[in-house]
């Protein structure tokens, strides 16, 4: 979702401060001279979030924190001496935060 917020500068001069926050990805925030140019950001910037374009697509931008919990529940617990402790808490973050992709 964007919000533009009108804001002044130390000589009195406007300036648009358009940010685009969308769950899932980082804060995405730019200034502009004409509130125009901040819309026009705003609403090019959350589709390219929407549609996947505006980061470059790393390998761990196509993983979510499920898929990650997943394979180390499967891969690297059962090696562990903690696991049943550490097991819990994993399936707890994994409820929590199941859909977001990981950051780069």
């Amino acid at each position: 979702m964007a919000t533009i917020t009108e804001r002044r500068t130390e000589n009195g001069e406007r300036r648009y401060q358009a940010k685009v926050r969308l769950k899932g990805y980082p804060p995405q925030a730019a200034t502009f001279r004409r509130k125009k140019e901040a819309e026009r950001w705003a609403q090019s910037t959350e589709a390219a979030l929407r549609e996947r374009r505006y980061f470059k697509a790393a390998e761990s931008e196509r993983r979510t924190v499920d898929e990650t919990i997943k394979r180390y529940l499967a891969e690297i617990l059962p090696t562990k001496r903690s696991g049943r402790s550490q097991r819990a808490q994993l399936l707890w973050w994994q409820e929590e935060l199941d859909s977001l992709t990981l950051p780069t």
